[in-house]
């Protein structure tokens, strides 16, 4: 969840199998339930962790297709963009 009561998506596998870095939220409002699109991750992971922590979500780790993925991003909510921190998992 967003801090904005949105329910969020990040990354996957698309039908093909594959990663995918795509993310998305749902807005619920007067006008009706849509998806609307987020800035993509900088990597396609699938398999990864996720916590939403105060104004930001963090997504560690994870799978790119058949690699193990061990960096972290997070994406800050307010500047809608995702940041690659300089260190990666153990």
């Amino acid at each position: 969840m967003l801090s904005d009561g949105r329910f969020a998506i990040f990354g996957g596998e698309g039908a093909d199998g594959l990663s995918i870095a795509s993310c998305e939220a749902l807005t619920l409002d007067a006008d009706g339930e849509r998806w609307v699109a987020l800035p993509s991750l900088h990597a396609q992971i699938s398999s990864f962790t996720c916590a939403a922590i105060g104004r930001c979500v963090i997504v560690a780790g994870g799978r790119h297709d058949d690699a193990i993925v061990t960096t972290i991003e997070v994406y800050e909510e307010e500047l809608r963009r995702w940041w690659r921190l300089p260190c990666a998992l153990p």
